[in-house]
């Protein structure tokens, strides 16, 4: 019986990533989405063509150095490369000093008052009590502060940048028994380039992402190598990735399924103590932060803005913002009621329920909304890693990353579609397979896109969900060369003219442009032309 529920759910799991992944690389072979600094969001058409030809040229050359060349990326290679990001980081964060904004300045403040004794930011409507799921992220900023004082701000983004190499290296250590392309899938981490944006970022997505890369580290050597020890370093980690950032609680529903899926397909009513000490962290964490914080401030913490308002942000539209994107609905809300989470529920309610039923009388509306709030996240190809800081260099920015002059932009574009498109190649190819050690990743993936379809969407959020598709890209690139490969080797032209034919009728389909206007995924075509003359 366990073994049929095990096989059902690793089929079901495997069409659910071809369907996801098939609405990806759609929308991202016909349309890109662009958010400016001031989070405008323009959905514009793409040029399908010009995607064919770079995934070409990509798998052109991967297809020389791995297979006519026989080039191995070694551990030699990886320390090198590391090592050369290290750098260029390093020289970028000291350069540019990029100050925080947004919500990563006003952490940063309600730590600072707390290191100086001043609690004004946990009174009824200010920033401290309406959050306080950022409570981990203040006391980490509070012990910094400590050390290197306030106007150190810098010295945070060379913490991300430790952060980082130990992403990679938990990385590298979580897949060296169970892949035999962990070097690559590494190396793909790496040389992810949103991740370098995101070096300057101060809101907890970095080291809560590398904490949750250690936790799967240790929770593959408590199930692989039965070591019962590696149980606390799981839940601990696990439990401060959550407190850095509270959408890792993601991640810990991931590594709760992957426990149980093992259990099924190898039994062990052991292997509970794993999830025993997950649930215990992660509930420890957070009564460990709250009893650090009310020691501070003097009294209890509220529950602060509850959840049903930011479902209800996540089903609304603006003209300039995307769907779904943070409009200040629940602070607004929570205020006019006189910040009571109960009132602010049932408010939240009725706004869901008036979504629904508008939802339901113009059905046409409904699905361009959630093609376009699916776009704005996972269809921006830098994830807004670019812009997030402000005191930007403006003539800086115009070489490198505004898309009128693309680089950063375009190649970016190129290298997502090549994502979303071996990563479903990958789930395409072992959609029958029934081992369920790979699905990890995906899982978090999956968590991810499920999660924030009903929440508030952003696709600087997206960024973490999207890196876990590289270790199925990487072996989706491999796998498509070598069938390329066995392609031309085989020399039979029916079936090569075939293949070609298809692929460059699809594209041909795909470019009609007429296709991402019936979608409205090329509505701000316009408009977006207009914002570029105005930088150039």
């Amino acid at each position: 019986m366990t073994k049929k529920i095990y096989d059902a759910f690793c089929g079901i799991f495997s069409y659910m990533m071809i369907i996801l992944l098939g609405i990806l690389t759609f929308i991202s072979l016909i349309s890109t989405t662009f958010v400016n600094d001031f989070d405008e969001v323009f959905y514009t058409s793409d040029r399908p063509y010009i995607h064919l030809l770079s995934l070409t040229l990509i798998l052109g050359i991967g297809y020389l150095l791995f297979v006519k060349l026989k080039f191995r990326i070694t551990d030699r290679t990886i320390f090198i490369v590391t090592a050369l990001f290290v750098i260029l980081a390093g020289i970028y964060i000291t350069c540019t000093k990029l100050p925080p904004k947004f919500d990563q300045r006003a952490v940063r403040a309600v730590a600072g008052d707390l290191y100086y004794g001043v609690t004004y930011a946990y009174n009824p409507g200010e920033y401290a009590e309406i959050y306080p799921y950022q409570n981990g992220l203040v006391l980490f900023y509070e012990g910094i502060i400590n050390i290197f004082g306030y106007e150190n701000y810098v010295i945070n983004q060379y913490i991300n940048l430790l952060f980082i190499v130990l992403t990679e290296t938990g990385l590298y250590m979580g897949l060296k028994k169970t892949s035999r392309y962990y070097r690559e899938i590494t190396m793909g981490f790496i040389l992810f380039l949103p991740y370098w944006g995101f070096v300057t970022l101060l809101y907890g997505n970095i080291p809560g992402f590398a904490c949750g890369v250690w936790a799967y580290y240790f929770t593959r050597r408590f199930l692989d190598d039965k070591k019962l020890w590696a149980s606390i370093p799981a839940g601990a980690l696990c439990s401060l990735a959550c407190l850095f950032k509270l959408h890792f609680a993601i991640l810990l529903i991931a590594l709760g399924l992957f426990i149980i899926m093992d259990m099924l397909k190898k039994g062990g009513m052991w292997k509970v103590v794993l999830m025993a000490s997950l649930i215990f962290f992660f509930l420890l964490g957070r009564e460990a932060v709250d009893y650090g914080i009310e020691r501070q401030i003097g009294h209890e913490l509220t529950e602060g803005i509850p959840s049903l308002p930011y479902i209800a942000m996540g089903l609304h539209e603006h003209s300039e913002r995307g769907a779904g994107w943070h409009d200040n609905y629940p602070e607004n809300t929570y205020a006019e009621i006189g910040f009571d989470p109960d009132i602010s529920d049932e408010m939240a309610k009725e706004d869901i329920r008036a979504s629904l039923e508008n939802f339901r009388e113009h059905k046409a509306y409904m699905l361009g909304f959630f093609e376009r709030k699916v776009a704005s996240m996972w269809s921006e190809p830098t994830y807004y890693s670019w812009t997030l800081q402000e005191g930007r260099n403006e003539e800086l920015d115009k070489k490198i990353y505004y898309p009128g002059i693309p680089y950063v932009q375009f190649f970016t574009d190129q290298f997502q579609t090549l994502l979303y498109l071996t990563a479903l190649l990958y789930f395409i190819r072992h959609r029958k397979d029934k081992d369920f050690g790979m699905y990890f990743f995906a899982l978090y993936f999956v968590g991810g896109f499920l999660c924030h379809l009903i929440w508030e969407a952003q696709c600087q959020y997206g960024m973490l969900y999207s890196m876990s598709l590289i270790p199925y890209s990487v072996k989706g690139c491999a796998e498509t060369a070598g069938s390329i490969a066995d392609l031309i080797l085989s020399k039979d032209r029916k079936k090569i003219a075939l293949t070609c034919s298809f692929i460059i009728a699809l594209t041909l389909i795909l470019s009609l442009p007429f296709i991402p206007d019936v979608l409205t995924l090329g509505r701000d075509d316009l408009r977006y032309s207009e914002y570029l003359s105005s930088l150039l």
